[in-house]
């Protein structure tokens, strides 16, 4: 028994020596957050790593939204909206920033139970 335990604890020691640093890689810590199995379970949230790995997410998001906007926009462009004077509008209303989409879309998805 006393042997078993030894060999579990090499085995674990061993495993982590050679797996560490693939957790500070970021290619694989977009894999392991986008794969719905695990979303942010991996993570430790010390040293606020769950909000890095957020940003990240919702940093690559953004890229890719826009290399995608900028390769598949073909629609015609429209004519800018008219200006009206919103300065009273603007000035009576309390400040509350809103999340952009990518965040949103982030959001719901690690909101969403692992599968």
């Amino acid at each position: 028994m006393k042997c078993l335990k030894k060999a579990c604890s090499v085995l674990q020691s061993s495993t982590e020596t050679r797996l560490n640093k693939f957790e500070s890689m970021e290619a694989f810590q977009l894999a392991a957050t986008l794969d719905p199995r695990y979303k942010l379970d991996w993570c430790h949230d010390y040293d606020n790593e769950v909000q890095d790995i957020r940003d990240l997410l919702i940093e690559k998001y953004n890229m890719a939204r826009s290399v995608d906007s900028t390769t598949t926009d073909t629609s015609p462009a429209e004519p800018p909206p008219m200006k009206r004077n919103k300065f009273f509008a603007v000035a009576n209303r309390s400040f509350t920033p809103r999340p952009t989409p990518s965040e949103t879309e982030v959001s719901l998805y690690l909101n969403q139970p692992c599968l």
